[in-house]
């Protein structure tokens, strides 16, 4: 009887240590490096691809609730009137009970509880604005 080899957790991110050493970030290790008080951030693109050197990017916070979502809006679409790229990758603050997204530039959309809808425009330089769904309209005609 053959053993069946256990297969290595790819990781989803990379953070550094204390040390100032790069570490991958799988399900064991950000336990174990929360538990040490390291602080994780972790900066992903649209696509949720990890970005290896950071960019200036915008950090959203929002309330740990499974009813947060936040989309990166990348066109107009004939049935629900933006498309969207949804997040699922985020990191949590544990202290405060709050999601953080790191959003590059571009808009985006984001839901709170009690559905209540909020559009941002991040510029380059990592600041955001909130602006009006009519103005994302226009930016994105059908």
């Amino acid at each position: 009887m053959t053993k069946k080899r256990k297969q290595k957790e790819k990781p989803r991110g990379y953070y550094r240590d204390n040390e100032g050493r790069t570490r991958p970030i799988t399900s064991k290790s950000v336990g174990a490096a929360l538990a040490k008080g390291v602080v994780i951030k972790r900066v992903v693109d649209s696509d949720g691809q990890v970005v290896k050197q950071p960019r200036k990017v915008y950090e959203l916070r929002t309330p740990r609730s499974n009813a947060v979502w936040v989309a990166h809006i990348t066109g107009p679409d004939p049935q629900y009137r933006f498309a969207r790229r949804f997040f699922d990758v985020f990191d949590v603050d544990v202290n405060s009970d709050q999601r953080i997204y790191y959003l590059e530039e571009g808009i985006y959309e984001y839901c709170l509880p009690g559905n209540q809808r909020v559009f941002l425009k991040v510029h380059e330089g990592g600041e955001a604005t909130k602006i009006s769904k009519a103005r994302v309209e226009k930016l994105f005609p059908k």
